[in-house]
Order: structure tokens, then C-alpha cells, then sequence
């Protein structure tokens, strides 16, 4: 897949000037490159890593690469188990996890001003992955997360809260099972106000080898004012001996949850902010 920015305005298949256009593509990675020709066309800048990431990190780099396009990307092996709450700002993010086998890794990852988040997660035998995301999304927002369940026994698990504002705003989570007695779980919920529009994608797939796999997609948005919202969750499984299934929902505020609160003394705004604090608790 190959993108561009065009006179400041994100443009792929996935978006344009009129809105999103949704759609679900099959790929193994995500690769970028220099549209030739047309007018002030750049690719974003090179991935910065917050110095608050780089300090969290520091026993965990591998090595910094250097993708087509000049884009950054950092990998990082785990070879024992971590817990870390890191902060991200005014940056793009590109960031590859290797677990190893019987590892546990927690992040808890705070986004403010990041308009491009890709991470990926292999996870060998025994090891899991809980990934909790909070992003506050402006003008133009992407998250891509894949999880590899690559051993037997490995499990991942995703949670994130969205908060738009305005602009456009798109989730892409694939959850791959390679291996037998996997465990995959991806929730996704997001808020939008204005004028914003979010497209909230995913797929399971499950491959021949992944017998007795359990994998579960949430997907879900609350609505303010003149926000758009689409859910499009997928499955492709090549494996009989499974359990896969999802959910999806895109809705606003009822008035019958207005009222109820309304009528126990909380007046209206209190009680949307109550009812987005709690649907956004991850």
C-alpha cells in the first residue's frame, strides 16, 4: 500500500477530500513510496521516538532500520517480562515488538498529536501481549495494529480509546493465528465530535495451522453532532476447530440514558461526559 501527502492532505485508497471510503485489503505488511510526479507531494517526516520512549526502551533496542521512503522504524526483542506506561508526542510511530517464548509484555501507550501509529507484535510460544492505547486524534489519525500469534499457547490482546475532535480517523487491527491453542482479543472504541469521521476496520485470520484458536473483535463508536462513524470487522479463518466472532456499533447518545441520569439530578453535559468516561474506561 502506498501513500502520499498532497498539498498537506492525507489521500490513499482509504480516504480523500470527500470523506472515507471504506475498504478492507488483504496484505502481510505495509510499505511506502514516493508517488512520481504531481504537485508539493512529500511523504511524512521520519519516525521521532519521544525521549520518555527512548529512556523506557533503551534494554529493549535491537536496532534503528531505515524503510523505503526514509521512513524510521524501531524493533525491539523482549526477552523477559515488562510493564511500561509511555507517552508519545507530535510523532509519527513505527515500532516492531519480538517476544520470546514464555514472555509477558504491558503497554500502556498515551498518544497526543501523533497522526501515524504502526506496531506490530510477534509472539512465540507462551508469551502474551496487552496493549492499552489512548489517543486523542486531530485533523488526520491512522493506527495500525497486527498481532502475530506465532506459537503455540501465545495470546494478544488490544485495547484502545479514541477521542476525535475533527478531521479524519481510521483503526486497522489484524489478529493473525499461526499456531494452535491461540487467544486473540481486539477492542476498539472511539468518540467523535463535530464534524469528524472514524473508520474502525479489523480481521481475524486464522490460518490451517491454527487449531483451537479463540480470537474475538469489539468494535465500537459514540457519535456527537455531525460525526460519521463505520465498522467493518472481518473474519477469514482456514480452520474448522475455532471459535471466532465480533461485535460492532456505531450510535449516539439515547435520549432514554439522557433522561434516566437527568432525572437522578446530573444535567445533560455532566451526563455525556459521564457516559464517554465510561465507555472509553479501557
Amino acid at each position: 500500500m502506498s501513500y502520499y501527502i498532497e498539498g498537506g492532505i492525507r489521500k490513499n485508497k482509504y480516504f480523500s477530500e470527500e470523506g472515507i471510503i471504506p475498504s478492507i485489503q488483504k496484505f502481510e505488511k505495509i510499505g511506502e513510496e514516493r508517488k512520481e510526479g504531481g504537485p508539493n507531494v512529500k511523504l511524512y517526516e521520519s519516525a521521532k521516538i519521544d525521549e520518555v520512549v527512548e529512556e523506557s526502551f533503551a534494554n529493549l533496542r535491537l536496532e534503528e532500520v531505515k524503510s523505503i521512503g526514509g521512513r524510521g522504524r524501531i524493533n525491539y526483542e523482549v526477552s523477559e517480562s515488562i510493564q511500561k506506561e509511555l507517552h508519545y508526542k507530535n510523532a509519527a510511530v513505527r515500532e516492531v515488538f519480538y517476544l520470546k517464548e514464555g514472555v509477558e509484555l504491558n503497554l500502556k501507550s498515551f498518544f497526543d498529536g501523533v497522526n501515524y501509529i504502526y506496531r506490530e507484535f510477534f509472539v512465540k510460544e507462551g508469551a502474551r501481549v496487552r496493549i492499552r492505547n489512548f489517543s486523542k486524534a486531530n485533523r488526520f489519525f491512522e493506527m495500525i495494529t497486527i498481532i502475530n500469534l506465532n506459537g503455540e499457547r501465545s495470546e494478544g490482546y488490544e485495547r484502545s480509546a479514541i477521542y476525535c475532535e475533527k478531521g479524519q480517523a481510521r483503526t486497522f487491527t489484524i489478529l493473525k493465528h499461526n499456531a494452535k491453542n491461540t487467544v486473540g482479543d481486539s477492542d476498539v472504541r472511539a468518540v467523535l465530535r463535530n464534524d469528524s469521521k472514524i473508520s474502525i476496520e479489523g480481521i481475524i485470520r486464522i490460518e490451517p495451522t491454527g487449531r483451537f484458536t479463540n480470537s474475538y473483535l469489539h468494535q465500537h463508536a459514540i457519535l456527537f453532532e455531525e460525526s460519521e462513524g463505520y465498522a467493518f470487522p472481518a473474519l477469514e479463518i482456514e480452520n474448522k476447530e475455532v471459535r471466532a466472532s465480533h461485535s460492532a456499533s456505531v450510535k449516539q447518545i439515547s435520549e432514554e440514558d439522557l433522561f434516566y441520569m437527568e432525572s437522578r439530578g446530573i444535567n445533560k453535559k455532566e451526563a455525556e461526559e459521564l457516559i464517554v468516561e465510561g465507555f472509553l474506561s479501557i
